[in-house]
């Protein structure tokens, strides 16, 4: 878990005499947030989190959790019971537009490119050593890093 950088959440307020107030995370925006030692998270995600953190970090303690009239009780699996649930028609069209997505990324992959292009992109890389893929390489080409080891 990372460490929040308090000092860059805080701010002097004059009308509280200058004491130090949170300040509004909409002005702080994602790069200051993250910054300051957030990541970026679902609101279902926080609400979990936030559970288990009342819950001492145990995920049992959460699913065991009786205080009722907690506002995120029903939250605290980390679904939402309010959701409706998704039909099979919907499930379907994501099916196909996930697989066409799919083939479409994996045509892409496969698409040769030329000489010039993969040259423009890596004008500084090392040349790799007996074969060996240095990892600016591979991951310019998309492809995997292979260990020494």
């Amino acid at each position: 878990m990372t460490k929040i950088n308090r000092r860059s959440c805080l701010e002097p307020c004059a009308t509280e005499g200058g004491n130090l107030v949170g300040r509004d995370p909409r002005k702080m925006g994602s790069s200051g947030l993250m910054a300051a030692g957030f990541e970026p998270m679902t609101p279902m995600e926080v609400i979990r989190a936030k559970c288990l953190d009342c819950c001492a970090g145990s995920a049992q303690e959460v699913r065991y959790c009786v205080a009722v009239d907690c506002p995120l009780w029903p939250l605290r699996m980390g679904s939402n019971p309010w959701r409706a649930p998704v039909s099979e028609e919907r499930k379907g069209a994501l099916r196909a537009n996930g697989a066409k997505g799919l083939a479409a990324l994996a045509k892409a992959h496969r698409a040769p490119e030329s000489d010039a292009a993969t040259a423009s992109r890596l004008p500084d890389s090392p040349q790799p050593v007996n074969g060996a893929k240095t990892a600016a390489t591979a991951q310019a080409v998309g492809a995997p890093i292979h260990s020494m080891e």
